[in-house]
């Protein structure tokens, strides 16, 4: 099957630190001094993921494609400049030329955040892919999008170029699912932004910016992109993934903790006396405690 072209002697790049001395198991990369990327090639299925590197963190699709069998690009970066690179554009050129995304039945194109839009923005090199976004922004264009002033030192960047636009890039996608939580107006703008017959804009309510660990938290996360690349990803899906995850212990404190963050301690005070009783765990009832005035039990 036709790849990217291997460079192995990249692997010592700190962008390729998650795989380590596995170098022989993946295509690598170095796409640029701050872009980079890892292939592997497992099945008829592509999982496309843009992903931030962080110091502490793994990739979220190479061990998440590597269990189910599936093969995955990822597009690893550090830095915080929304993937506009004429490098990163003529790599997916050179790809695209090559015919490489021909060769999947499948393709599922993942993202948070700036990862996020990136997914969306280049999902146009694959007409008929699956596209899971969560809280994306679709541009940072000023003339778009000067509501948004969380990334006003950003709107230098140019977004007017090739895959630039995301909500117009996922035009020829077969699906597109937006992940966002309606509380937070900057990101129900921008998921609103996007339209369109093949659009889902799918609610994911009391998780904001730390939507992506949240879901991961609670398990849902992993349960959301293995539907959308076994074909089975829609609406009554991710209904029936939220319904059952909310359920779990993991979600209880989630959504403890989002709503004392938010000072809502008479509501967050019913779900801990009822997460105390249907789980009989020591945090909930100590944090019960603590918003009623008394000293943790555990303390005692």
């Amino acid at each position: 099957m036709m790849s990217p072209d291997p460079q192995p002697n990249v692997i010592s790049n700190p962008l390729f630190s998650y795989w380590g001395h596995r170098e022989k198991d993946y295509d690598t990369t170095l796409i640029s001094e701050g872009y980079a990327s890892a292939f592997k090639e497992e099945g008829s299925t592509l999982l496309v993921s843009f992903e931030l590197k962080d110091a502490d963190a793994k990739p979220f699709a190479a061990p998440l494609a590597e269990e189910s069998g599936t093969s995955f690009l990822t597009i690893l970066t550090d830095r915080q400049d929304w993937f506009r690179e004429d490098t990163l554009f003529n790599y997916f050129d050179e790809l695209t030329d090559q015919g490489f995304f021909d060769q999947f039945d499948q393709i599922v194109f993942f993202g948070v955040g700036m990862c996020g839009y990136a997914a969306a923005a280049f999902s146009v090199v694959a007409p008929g892919s699956t596209v899971v976004a969560i809280a994306p922004q679709a541009t940072l264009d000023p003339t778009f999008a000067s509501w948004d002033m969380r990334f006003r030192n950003k709107r230098r960047l140019d977004f007017t170029s090739r895959y630039g636009y995301a909500p117009k890039m996922v035009q020829g996608a077969d699906k597109v699912f937006v992940i966002y939580d309606p509380s937070h107006q900057e990101d129900a703008i921008h998921a609103a932004l996007f339209s369109g017959p093949n659009v889902a804009l799918l609610k994911c309510s009391l998780h904001g910016h730390s939507a992506e660990a949240d879901l991961e938290m609670i398990g849902a996360l992993t349960e959301i992109v293995d539907a959308a690349c076994e074909g089975e990803m829609s609406k009554p899906t991710y209904h029936q993934i939220m319904r059952s995850r909310r359920r779990s212990k993991p979600y209880a404190v989630t959504l403890l903790r989002k709503l004392r963050g938010q000072g809502r301690d008479k509501l967050a005070a019913r779900l801990a006396a009822w997460a105390s009783r249907r789980y009989d765990q020591t945090y909930f009832r100590d944090q019960l405690d603590e918003m009623e005035g008394r000293e943790p039990r555990s303390a005692v």
